[in-house]
């Protein structure tokens, strides 16, 4: 699996001399309904959130940027 910069892909299929209208539309559909890939998750990483280490304290005051959160594997 690789990551690909789509818009550029979409500007090279453009100009391909062979591209009619109708392949030009159809294919940049297909390109468009391709499932998203997260960059995080194809590195082996994943959010706070979801690992296993992370822990929402509640009793804590909230800080003024957002939630109560510490990592316990730090």
């Amino acid at each position: 699996m690789r990551l690909i910069d789509v818009d550029e892909l979409k500007r090279q299929i453009k100009g391909l001399p062979m591209m009619s209208n109708w392949g030009e539309a159809f294919i940049s559909q297909i390109i468009d309904e391709q499932r998203i890939i997260d960059p995080v998750h194809v590195a082996g990483g994943c959010y706070c959130r979801e690992c296993k280490y992370f822990i929402e304290a509640s009793d804590w005051p909230t800080p003024i940027g957002g939630r109560n959160t510490q990592c316990i594997k730090v």
